[in-house]
């Protein structure tokens, strides 16, 4: 616990030394590089998706009509990078129909649907895990700037003591 202790002694005389317009710009800045850099991670992996999906678009418009069967399409996903979330989808379905009786039929929504493509492949859970970071971010600015504000008041004092909580409401 003395660690912690220290460690957070060390990061409060920090922001004080750093005054409150800077400390404030600083977090701001940070708040806007964790944003671009979920940003980049959606959008890299975004990328590598619509290339995969590009692939495999090209490669079942090169097969004959009468050749495209359950085995020449995993044929094709399996060429594919097998993080691609697409090729995960495809394995999932194929899976699932080389198992099947003779007598059963297999839906394709649970696999090809737009809610289920949306978000396995929309990569919804990068963008939804960004809100839970910066909310988190803004609770813990919020907590650091009362706490530089409340140390700077001098309680011995009743009119400073006013003057600084009317400088602390006023932000």
């Amino acid at each position: 616990m003395d660690i912690f202790y220290q460690l957070f002694n060390w990061s409060f005389q920090l922001f004080e030394r750093l005054g409150q317009e800077n400390f404030t710009s600083l977090y701001i800045l940070f708040q806007v590089a964790i944003f671009l850099i979920f940003i980049w991670m959606f959008n890299r992996k975004k990328s590598a998706e619509n290339q995969a999906l590009d692939n495999v678009k090209k490669e079942i418009q090169d097969l004959k009509r009468d050749k495209v069967t359950n085995y020449s399409l995993n044929e094709i996903f399996e060429r594919q990078p097998q993080q691609s979330n697409y090729v995960k989808q495809w394995k999932r379905y194929y899976e699932r129909i080389t198992e099947k009786g003779d007598d059963e039929k297999i839906r394709v929504e649970p696999f090809f649907g737009m809610e289920t493509l949306h978000y396995a492949i929309g990569e919804r859970q990068i963008l939804e895990f960004g809100g839970g970071i910066h909310t988190s971010l803004g609770v813990l600015g919020t907590f650091i700037g009362l706490s530089m504000g409340l140390s700077g008041l001098d309680i011995a004092d009743s009119e400073a003591l006013r003057g600084g909580i009317g400088n602390l409401i006023g932000g």
